[in-house]
C-alpha cells in the first residue's frame, strides 16, 4: 500500500523540501523513502530527473540550480535542512500549502499518557511540528490567526547519537483536546489520495 498524498502544488513540494532538501556539489537533493512521491514531484515540476538510489534502503532526486523548484526555493530564502538558522519563506503565494507540505515529514501525532483529575491513566493526542525556530514560530503564527490556536512557545529539543553528535532543533506542541483535531483536519489533505 502506498502513502497517501495531497494534489501536490509547487508551493506543497517548495514546504516538502524545505523539510528535507539538501544542496550538495551545486545540486539540490530530494530524499524520501517513497520513490513514487518523488516520481510525482518530478512530474509536477516537469523535470527529466528520476528517483535514484544513493545508497541501499534510500532514494533521491537530483537537479541542477537552475533547475524551477532549485531557482523558486532560492528565491523564497531556501539554505538547506542542515541549516539551523533556516528562515520561513518569504513571498509564498500559498501559505497553507506550504505549511501541508513541509509537515507531510516535520510533524509526528502521538498518544500522551496522564493521569486525570480522578487519577485514571488516559490517552490523549498530541502534535509536534519540529524546525528551525523561525520556521516553527510562523507556523505556529498561521495556525493562531487561521485556526484560532493557543500561541505556543517552541521547546528546544536535541538528539545525541553513540559518536557524540549532538542535534538540535526546536518544536511547538499541541496537546489541547479542541486544537488537536483541528489541526490535524486542517493538514487532512496530506493523507486524501492515495499513490
Amino acid at each position: 500500500m502506498g502513502i497517501c498524498i495531497p494534489m501536490i502544488t509547487l508551493e506543497w513540494i517548495i514546504g516538502f523540501v524545505w523539510g528535507v532538501g539538501t544542496i550538495s556539489d551545486g545540486r539540490l537533493y530530494i530524499r524520501y523513502h517513497n520513490k513514487e512521491l518523488l516520481q510525482v514531484i518530478a512530474e509536477v515540476i516537469g523535470t527529466k530527473a528520476r528517483p535514484y538510489h544513493p545508497t541501499e534502503g534510500k532514494t533521491a532526486l537530483r537537479f541542477s540550480h537552475s533547475n524551477i523548484l532549485s531557482q523558486n526555493l532560492l528565491r523564497l530564502g531556501w539554505t538547506g535542512r542542515f541549516d539551523s538558522n533556516r528562515k520561513y519563506p518569504i513571498g509564498l503565494k500559498n501559505e497553507l500549502d506550504f505549511i501541508q507540505g513541509y509537515c507531510f515529514t516535520k510533524l509526528s501525532y502521538g498518544l500522551r499518557a496522564h493521569k486525570n483529575r480522578k487519577g485514571e491513566i488516559i490517552k490523549t493526542p498530541h502534535i509536534r511540528i519540529y524546525g528551525s525556530y523561525d520556521i516553527v514560530c510562523n507556523i505556529d503564527n498561521y495556525l493562531i490567526s487561521e485556526l484560532k490556536t493557543t500561541p505556543k512557545k517552541p521547546a528546544l529539543h536535541k538528539t545525541h547519537t553513540q559518536d557524540g553528535y549532538t542535534g538540535e532543533c526546536w518544536f511547538v506542541q499541541y496537546q489541547s483536546q479542541k486544537e488537536v483535531p483541528l489541526i490535524m483536519d486542517f493538514i487532512k489533505p496530506i493523507r486524501e489520495r492515495q499513490l
